[in-house]
C-alpha cells in the first residue's frame, strides 16, 4: 500500500520515500509530510475520487400543480417560487411557493404579481428583498413590470425607467456589487436582445458594455462566487448556443465553454461547494447531463441516476437543506410537477471546540479558513491575536480523545499554564512564526483520493509567551476539520 506526501508549493502527491523529510504511521493510517508542510490522511488508501454529489427525486406528495417557466430563487433559509405556465395557458399561474424543509408551503401575500411565466426572478441579499420583472402572460406580447418581495407580500415598485418589456430574459444577483444583473430576452422589438442593465434596489441602469454575447433568450445565469462574476450559458437565437460568457460588473468576456447547445437548461450556483451547476435543456436531443463550473473551467459530473431532462425548469438554491432544487419544467410538451436535489453526500466542514486560555496581552485564537477543506482543494488555518513576531506551533492530530495513553483534553494547569488544555493529539508538530500583526496562516492541501471523505482531524496553535504563566506558552482553542468531497 502506497502512501503519499503533499507540498503546498506543487500542490501535488508522490510515493513517501527517500526523498519525504519524514514518515509518521500508526495502525492502519498513515501521515507522510514533506516539506514545506502539508498534509495527507490516508486509511487504508484505495481508488481515487469519484463523484460524490448526486440526484434525488424530493417531489413532495402535496405541492404545485405541473408547470414550466416558473422562476425560483432563495429567499431567506426557503426556496422561493412563483407562476409558471403550460403549452396551453402560459398565465396559469400567479401564485407563490416556498419549499421549505422539504415541504411546499403556498403563502398568501395581500397582493402579488399577475399570473406569467418567462419571468426573472432573483434575491438581493443587501435588501432583503426578492426581485421579480418581466414575463409572458400569452396576451400582451411582454410584460414590463417590477415588483419586490419581502416574505410576506409583494410591492409593485415603479422605476423611472426599466429594461422594457420581455421574457425569457435571465437576472442574477451580483453580490460584490449589490446590483440585480439582468440581460437578453426576447422583446416586441426584437425576437432576441444583447442589453444588459442593473438595478440597485431603485433604479434601472443600462449598461454601456463593449463586449457583449450575442442576442438571445432562454440562457441561464448564475453568480459565480469563486471568480465573482456573472457566468452566462447558451440559449436560443436562430438556433441553440453553446457559448460561455462572464461579465466583471463593467464588460462581457466570452471564456472556454465546454456543455452541448442547449437553452432553456438550468443553472444555479452551489456556494457550499463553490460550484455553478447546469443540467438538462433543450438542443438536438434532450440532454440528461450535469455540468459544473468552478471558476475557470466546465467538468461534465458523471452523478448517477440523473433526473428526467426537462427544459425551462425553475431552480435555486436550498439553504436550509445546503442543495440545488430543480423543480417543475416541461419534456415532450408537457408540464411536470417534479422536484430534484443536487448536493454532495459528504459535506466538509469546522466545528470550534474548547476555549484559548489568556496571554500576558492577548488571547490568541484559531479558526478555519474562508475554504472548507474539500478533497483535491487548499485550505488553510489562520491564528489571531497572538504576540507580534514570536514563535508558535501548529499541532495536527487524529485524535481529540486520546494522546499518548492520555485522555484528551489535557489540563496543562499541573505544568504551570492554568486555565490551558491540549485539545488535539500531537501527531504533526510545526514551528512557525508570528507576523508583525500576531497571525500567521496554515495552508493544507489534501490529495484527490476518496477514501478521505468523512475522515475528521484536529488542530491547535501553542503561542511562546514567557510573562504568560510559568509554563512560558498560551494555548489557543482546537478546531475539528471534516474532510468533504464535492
Amino acid at each position: 500500500m502506497k502512501t503519499y506526501c503533499v507540498t503546498t508549493k506543487a500542490s501535488t502527491f508522490a510515493p513517501c520515500g527517500p526523498n519525504a523529510s519524514s514518515t509518521y504511521c500508526r495502525r492502519r493510517t498513515s501521515l507522510c509530510f514533506c516539506k514545506p508542510l502539508l498534509l495527507l490522511l490516508a486509511c487504508c488508501i484505495v481508488g481515487m475520487l469519484g463523484a460524490q454529489s448526486r440526484w434525488v427525486d424530493i417531489t413532495p406528495a402535496a405541492g404545485p400543480l405541473a408547470r414550466f417557466w416558473s422562476a425560483a430563487t432563495t429567499h431567506g433559509g426557503s426556496l422561493l417560487v412563483f407562476g409558471g405556465g403550460t403549452r396551453s395557458n402560459y398565465a396559469q399561474h400567479a401564485d407563490t411557493w416556498v419549499l421549505d424543509q422539504g415541504a411546499w408551503n403556498l403563502l398568501a401575500p395581500s397582493q402579488s404579481p399577475s399570473a406569467r411565466s418567462g419571468h426573472g426572478l432573483v434575491h438581493d441579499t443587501q435588501r432583503g428583498l426578492s426581485l421579480l420583472f418581466g414575463g409572458y402572460d400569452g396576451r400582451a406580447p411582454h410584460l414590463d413590470d417590477t415588483w419586490t418581495f419581502d416574505g410576506v407580500t409583494w410591492t409593485r415598485v415603479s422605476p423611472a425607467q426599466n429594461p422594457g418589456a420581455r421574457s425569457g430574459h435571465a437576472m442574477v444577483y451580483d453580490p460584490k456589487r449589490q446590483l440585480v444583473v439582468l440581460f437578453g430576452g426576447a422583446t416586441k422589438a426584437a425576437p432576441r436582445s444583447d442589453d444588459t442593465w442593473t438595478f440597485d434596489g431603485t433604479t434601472w441602469s443600462l449598461v454601456p458594455t463593449t463586449m457583449r454575447p450575442r442576442p438571445r433568450a432562454y440562457h441561464g445565469m448564475a453568480w459565480d462566487g469563486v471568480s465573482e462574476r456573472v457566468l452566462l450559458f447558451g440559449g436560443y437565437d436562430t438556433a441553440a448556443l453553446g457559448d460561455t460568457w462572464v461579465f466583471d460588473g463593467s464588460d462581457w468576456r466570452e471564456v472556454t465553454s465546454g456543455p452541448k447547445a442547449r437553452y432553456g437548461a438550468a443553472l444555479c450556483y452551489d456556494p457550499l461547494r463553490e460550484r455553478v451547476v447546469l443540467q438538462g435543456g433543450f438542443a438536438k436531443s434532450m440532454p440528461d447531463d450535469t455540468w459544473e463550473w468552478d471558476g475557470s473551467t466546465w467538468t461534465e459530473n458523471p452523478a448517477s441516476p440523473q433526473p428526467p431532462s426537462v427544459g425551462y425548469a425553475a431552480i435555486g438554491y436550498d439553504p436550509g437543506g445546503q442543495r440545488v432544487v430543480r423543480c417543475f419544467g416541461e419534456a415532450g410538451a408537457q408540464a411536470t410537477k417534479t422536484a430534484w436535489s443536487f448536493a454532495t453526500t459528504q459535506v466538509a466542514g469546522y466545528r470550534s471546540y474548547g476555549l484559548s486560555c489568556a496571554g500576558s496581552t492577548t488571547t490568541a485564537l484559531l479558526a478555519g479558513g474562508k475554504e472548507l477543506p474539500w478533497i483535491g482543494d487548499q485550505h488553510e488555518y489562520r491564528l489571531r491575536d497572538a504576540l507580534p513576531n514570536a514563535p508558535v506551533a501548529f499541532v495536527l492530530g487524529l485524535s481529540d480523545r486520546r494522546w499518548s495513553g492520555f485522555d484528551l483534553p489535557i489540563d496543562l494547569t499541573v505544568l504551570g499554564a492554568g486555565a490551558c488544555s491540549l485539545y488535539a493529539s500531537m501527531d504533526l508538530v510545526i514551528g512557525l512564526a508570528t507576523t508583525a500583526g500576531g497571525t500567521v496562516s496554515v495552508p493544507v492541501t489534501l490529495p484527490p483520493i476518496a477514501t478521505l471523505g468523512g475522515a475528521r482531524f484536529y488542530t491547535q496553535f501553542f503561542a511562546f509567551d514567557l510573562a504568560a504563566n510559568t509554563l512560558g506558552m498560551t494555548f489557543t482553542n482546537g478546531v475539528e476539520a471534516t474532510i468533504g468531497i464535492r
